[in-house]
């Protein structure tokens, strides 16, 4: 699953790889993840709930490594929706 999502989060120009990942039993109820340091910790909530989660819990954690960002940041919000629409156009052939 974790080689599925690195791949998936790769081909969307998310390099989740370039930095260390530990997989844990639990940080604590509902917690999937946590970057700590320059390392991206995944809890096994992710898994138990798919591939999708996964990337996604991974994702998020590489943007807080990556930009330094926290939890409900204005600067996670505005780059999460900059490549929402930067994927968009990539799909639809056109920038806006």
């Amino acid at each position: 699953m974790l080689d599925k999502a690195i791949s998936f989060l790769c081909k969307i120009d998310i390099s989740a790889s370039q930095y260390p990942i530990k997989i844990v039993d639990s940080m604590g109820e509902g917690i999937m993840g946590r970057a700590i340091e320059g390392t991206i910790y995944l809890s096994l909530l992710p898994f138990n709930m798919g591939t999708k989660q996964v990337a996604s819990t991974l994702m998020e954690e590489w943007v807080h490594t990556r930009l330094g960002v926290k939890d409900f940041d204005y600067g996670m919000q505005n780059w999460l929706f900059d490549k929402i629409l930067s994927m968009g156009e990539e799909l639809s052939g056109a920038p806006l």
